[in-house]
């Protein structure tokens, strides 16, 4: 037999003896519209160095990168652009579900638990080669992209996402007659279930995104209540629409426990941007 073949059935061997008892699966679930080679590093552009402190909070806690990319913003039609890119490096565990329930009918709930759960945040703010204002961190324009940073770095979010896989998931799964297969594919559900969580966090940001460039007008226009709009980005009600998976069998009140910050801390945060 191929060595290479040899190696590979020894490893399919000892995952599905791991699989048998309890299965852990190390994952990384990434998240970022449009984005270029991500093996490519711009070189960080010179305003970054002269970000004023409030400024660099910000910056610091979104890895921030300034890029100019005309092609973007006339695909767009955009005078400037925020993108941001969701990196969760978890690590599931999980035990297949065997066996039937008390009406003798097949289990098909897998019970998905998280015992490693990294959230990190990237954004790339996109500005056009004309872009050359002589104080960048006092123009509007550059204002309102870092309030799009704001959002995504939301304490709010980070809170969330610990409430969330702290607790788990218990995922409707297809069962399989074939042990073996049966357990590969809980693996691959349990992953896919997880991405869609991603998924899903990823377009209530962008809709928050939104929100904020109707309101103030692509940031032609001052928020009539910067608290108040902020605040109200994690009603419940408005959120759930958007986390229809993440939100399944999440009440209110749990919900309010996990996103609930201290009124100055929330405020500090948003002020940064200003």
């Amino acid at each position: 037999m191929d060595s290479r073949k040899l190696v590979h059935l020894m490893i399919k061997c000892l995952l599905t003896l791991l699989c048998i008892l309890n299965l852990a699966v190390d994952c990384y679930a990434v998240m970022l519209p449009d984005t270029p080679d991500s093996k490519r590093r711009p070189e960080p552009h010179p305003w970054l160095a002269t970000a004023p402190g409030e400024y660099l909070r910000l910056i610091n806690r979104g890895n921030v990168q300034i890029q100019i990319d005309d092609e973007t913003l006339n695909k767009y039609g955009r005078a400037a652009l925020t993108r941001f890119e969701i990196k969760l490096d978890y690590r599931c565990i999980f035990r297949p579900p065997k066996g039937t329930n008390k009406n003798g009918e097949q289990i098909t709930s897998l019970d998905v638990r998280y015992t490693k759960r990294d959230l990190s945040l990237h954004h790339r703010i996109i500005v056009p080669t004309s872009y050359k204002p002589e104080e960048p961190w006092q123009d509007r324009l550059l204002k309102h992209e870092m309030d799009h940073v704001a959002i995504t770095t939301d304490p709010r979010l980070a809170e969330l996402v610990r409430g969330l896989f702290s607790r788990g998931f218990t995922i409707k799964v297809q069962p399989s007659g074939e042990r073996n297969a049966g357990t590969a594919s809980y693996q691959s559900q349990a992953e896919q279930f997880t991405l869609d969580v991603v998924r899903e966090l990823e377009t209530l940001l962008q809709y928050q995104y939104d929100q904020l460039d109707r309101s103030s007008k692509d940031g032609l226009v001052e928020l009539e209540d910067r608290e108040a709009f902020f605040q109200s980005l994690y009603d419940y009600e408005a959120c759930r629409k958007h986390l229809e998976k993440t939100l399944a069998d999440v009440n209110q009140e749990q919900w309010s426990k996990w996103v609930k910050i201290d009124s100055k801390t929330l405020a500090a945060h948003y002020s940064l941007s200003r």
